[in-house]
């Protein structure tokens, strides 16, 4: 990057980051999700740097914005992609009374579970939860998170060893057992 670029983009990012990030909390009403738009927007403006140059400030500052609208409008529309995949799914599916979920609720508490969900970092939280709460496939799992079904496997069975070694101290060996168990 070019000495001159990067000050551009750090003059940038000083000027409308806050505001590229109430922009995308304002749509998104998530602080993780506004701060990925707030990063891809600025990774976005890196490569359009040409464009900005021909820009004056008034305009620069409605391009930044659209830029950052349009990026959080997608992230929305992702969401309600995957609400409205998973409210499809657990309607045809149906609730299985033998569902894993419901054997790891009998088991272990939502307040257990919670803290147990906490050790893990937010993107093997969603893969645990998709597979096993929702009983979603690994196919299914990788369309919803936009990850290869590599990647979801490896997240899964790393997320089921870090569960399993937290509670390995456990008194209640089922808990163990069921979540080693878990496929």
């Amino acid at each position: 990057m070019k000495k001159a670029d990067r000050r551009q983009l750090e003059s940038l990012y000083d000027r409308y980051e806050q505001l590229i990030y109430r922009v995308a909390y304002g749509v998104l009403k998530s602080v993780e999700q506004a701060e990925d738009v707030t990063q891809e927007t600025f990774i976005q403006l890196y490569h359009n740097l040409p464009t900005l140059k021909k820009l004056n400030e008034s305009d620069t500052k409605r391009y930044i914005l659209k830029i950052a609208k349009n990026k959080a409008i997608d992230y929305y529309r992702k969401n309600q992609k995957q609400h409205d995949f998973l409210s499809q799914y657990q309607h045809s599916q149906g609730i299985a009374e033998d569902n894993v979920a419901s054997k790891v609720n009998e088991l272990i508490s939502e307040e257990q579970m919670v803290k147990l969900l906490k050790i893990l970092p937010t993107s093997y939280q969603n893969v645990f939860m998709y597979r096993l709460y929702y009983g979603l496939s690994t196919r299914e799992v990788a369309e919803l998170t936009a990850l290869s079904e590599a990647n979801v496997r490896k997240q899964y069975e790393r997320a089921k060893k870090k569960i399993i070694s937290t509670i390995g101290g456990a008194e209640d060996d089922n808990i163990r057992e069921t979540l080693a168990g878990i496929s």
